[in-house]
């Protein structure tokens, strides 16, 4: 969490912060600051130095355009992973988070003695899954940010074999097709590729 007053850069197209400088000196012992403790800085060769040193910058921003990168200065505390900036307002505004389940409707499964969902690992029987965005109160989201982004996964990151569709209600559909002698639990989440969204909870299923 970022608890002092900093200079934010970001992506002035799809909100996405790229980089934060803190802007103010701290006095150690009474951790107090003030305006007249403010660094100096020139936010504009600030990020000139960051688009000359910080490729990966430059990479994460629309176009790979250095002319994409705004700024903008916070008081105020904020989880730099969980906040994007609205590009209306240009205020911190925090990511929606991708909801991820199993869709009972379509898939059928048992609970084990664990409570863990058990579906039948022969190779054949197919999984669906279905992914959806909520606002930081839980209110469900149907216009994604860059959906072609969003993928299902293994927890630890490792990708899976999936089918993905789209339906009207504002879900993303993936289907899988269950692996045969999985010995231990497996475990997905979705993920969003280019961080505009938080990643979803962790979904546990064994495979016997």
């Amino acid at each position: 969490m970022f608890k002092e007053p900093c200079l934010v850069f970001y992506d002035k197209i799809t909100g996405k912060i790229l980089h934060t400088h803190i802007c103010y000196r701290v006095n150690k012992k009474s951790k107090k600051r003030t305006a007249e403790m403010m660094l100096p800085v020139d936010a504009e060769e600030v990020k000139n130095e960051i688009s000359a040193a910080d490729g990966e910058i430059i990479k994460k921003t629309t176009d790979q355009d250095a002319s994409n990168i705004a700024y903008k200065y916070f008081e105020e505390d904020f989880h730099l992973w969980e906040n994007r900036i609205d590009i209306s307002s240009k205020e911190l505004v925090q990511k929606p988070k991708l909801v991820l389940e199993i869709d009972t409707k379509k898939t059928e499964i048992k609970k084990n003695e664990d409570g863990i969902n058990t579906i039948p690992g022969d190779g054949e029987t197919i999984v669906n899954f279905k992914c959806f965005l909520v606002d930081k109160d839980g209110n469900k989201i149907k216009k994604y940010p860059s959906s072609d982004n969003i993928k299902l996964k293994f927890s630890d990151g490792r990708p899976v074999v999936v089918k993905k569709e789209f339906n009207t209600s504002g879900n993303i559909l993936f289907k899988i097709k269950a692996p045969i002698n999985y010995v231990e639990k497996a475990t997905f989440r979705a993920f969003c590729e280019n961080e505009m969204c938080l990643v979803s909870e962790i979904v546990k299923i064994c495979f016997e």
